[in-house]
Formats: C-alpha cells, sequence, structure tokens
C-alpha cells in the first residue's frame, strides 16, 4: 500500500503543485515538502481555501492564539479516483478545527514550525493535521480534526469527580517501574471512561468502568461492615515523631 502511495499518488500530488499557492512562498515549500514525504493519504497536507468551509464559529481561545470550528466542504484526500480522474475524499461536510497562532501572518516560521510539531507525533491516537488556509483578515490557519470531548485536560476537568483513580494510580506509583503504565497505557484507560451515565458502551467498546464499579461498591457493602466504622481503628500519640522513607522495589 505504501508502495502504491509513493509510486502513483505522489506524482499525481506533484502535477498539481502549479495548480494552488497560498500566497506565501516558505508556505508554498513546506506543504510541498511534506506532500512528497507522505507515505500514505493521512500523512497528506494541503492549501485548503477558505471558501471551502461553511458556518465558521469561534470556539475558544488559548495561550497560543484562537480556534474556530468550520465546515469542510470537501473533506481529506483518500485515493485518486482512475475513473473520473480525480481525488476521491473522506469525511466531507464534517466538522473541523482551525487554528489562529498569534501574529501568524507575521512569523511564518513560527507558524511553521508549530505544525511541524504537530506532525512529528501524528498517529492513530494523535490529532490529525489536515493543511493550512488562510482567513479574510490574511491569518493563517491550521485545520485540524475535530476533537469533541475537547483536550484530555478538559475531558479530566468535566469528568473529575466521577472517575475512581485508586486501581489506575496504584499502577502509576508501583515500585518497580517495569509495571508501571505507559503512556499508550494511560490513554487507552482513560478511555474506558468516554462514557454516558446511563452505563451504555462508549464508542471504543470497552465495558462500562463506572458502573462496574458503582455495582462492586454495593456488592462489598452488601458482604462487609467495612463501610459502617465511623472512625479510624488506631490512633497516633501526640508526642510522635514520624519520618519518610524510601520505597522499596516491591508492588504497592
Amino acid at each position: 500500500m505504501i508502495s502504491a502511495w509513493r509510486e502513483v499518488y505522489i506524482k499525481r500530488l506533484e502535477s498539481e503543485f502549479s495548480n494552488w499557492t497560498s500566497g506565501n512562498k516558505e508556505i508554498d515549500v513546506f506543504i510541498r515538502k511534506n506532500q512528497l514525504k507522505a507515505l500514505l493519504h493521512t500523512e497528506v497536507i494541503e492549501w485548503i481555501p477558505y471558501n471551502r468551509f461553511q458556518r465558521v464559529k469561534y470556539l475558544t481561545e488559548g495561550g497560543f492564539g484562537k480556534v474556530y470550528t468550520a465546515t469542510w466542504i470537501d473533506g481529506y484526500i483518500a485515493y485518486w479516483d482512475f475513473s473520473d480522474e480525480k481525488w476521491t475524499r473522506e469525511d466531507n461536510n464534517e466538522t473541523y478545527c482551525l487554528k489562529i497562532l498569534d501574529n501568524s501572518s507575521n512569523n511564518i516560521k513560527k507558524f511553521l514550525q508549530e505544525i511541524e510539531n504537530q506532525l512529528k507525533f501524528r498517529g492513530k491516537r494523535a490529532i490529525s493535521m489536515h493543511g493550512i488556509t488562510k482567513d479574510p483578515k490574511g491569518n493563517y490557519m491550521m485545520v485540524m480534526q475535530y476533537a469533541k470531548e475537547g483536550s484530555l485536560r478538559e475531558m479530566l476537568n468535566r469528568r473529575y469527580h466521577t472517575l475512581s483513580w485508586n486501581h489506575l494510580m496504584n499502577r502509576c506509583l508501583d515500585g518497580n517501574s517495569l509495571r508501571r503504565p505507559t503512556a499508550t497505557q494511560l490513554v487507552k484507560d482513560l478511555e474506558k471512561y468516554a462514557m454516558d451515565t446511563d452505563g451504555n458502551l462508549n464508542s471504543y467498546g470497552y465495558p462500562p468502568e463506572i458502573v462496574k464499579q458503582v455495582k462492586e461498591i454495593e456488592r462489598i457493602e452488601k458482604t462487609t461492615e467495612f463501610y459502617s466504622r465511623k472512625s479510624c481503628p488506631y490512633v497516633t500519640h501526640p508526642e510522635s515523631c514520624y519520618t519518610s522513607r524510601l520505597i522499596d522495589q516491591k508492588p504497592i
């Protein structure tokens, strides 16, 4: 599949270089260079005229600039249709994210470096970068996948009080570093909570984690007297002096 893309589709992209321009030489070179490096259609970024977006709406503002949502009429490149002699595209008329960096029109190098940073970490679980556009005010914008749940931080802020952290924290604090979860494993664990409160399966197909935990608590309450304890079963001496120590290499 990769060789087919390299041998056929890259040539198609290259033949279209003269058909478009961003109006900025640095941006044109950047896009063309990245198109020629693409191994799959998901790695293609392109110049997207602003008039291909509809229903542009302000979403939020952060330290880097402003974020908008918009409907992309065409969607991103999927493959070349040899019968119709044109690109077939996917996810057309879907919502995408448009990001403006402060003073992007006056600092193209910084703008392109930000995109380069995004491209370095693209993958199955990363936000997709689709291209660059320019609004009527002259601001260059990154065209990206729209994350409906927002950032991981925003999702955690919304769901913090409904999450049970005991199991996850025990794994993260395991004395043996080899048993601690990787970043990818943490993402998978956190995705388990992306579900509705009625206990329906989430979009990832995981069991309803929160409902499972609630039922387990109810079971424990019925079979033990732990939750009926009203005070701590031990006391500390008022004149005791407590010190800390290093955790030995054993599971917590």
